[in-house]
């Protein structure tokens, strides 16, 4: 079981149910990053960004040891 979390409500869903909702999240995003996980905690972020600043970004959120869900890279 994950949490994800979409903007300020948190919903308990099977990982395969989180990737399917993560492939919706992905398609509202054509450059960017549009979410985040740590610790089974999945953060819908939608960041719209550039391609550079996309890559900076998701080297800062992995520093912090979060996995990056960016597209358009």
């Amino acid at each position: 079981m994950v949490t994800l979390q979409i903007a300020k409500k948190a919903y308990q869903m099977t990982r395969e149910g989180a990737n399917k909702v993560l492939d919706l999240a992905k398609e509202s995003v054509p450059v960017g990053i549009y979410a985040v996980e740590k610790d089974n905690i999945i953060i819908c972020v939608n960041e719209q960004l550039t391609i550079t600043q996309t890559k900076q970004r998701r080297r800062e959120y992995i520093k912090k040891g979060y996995r990056v869900y960016a597209s358009g890279l």
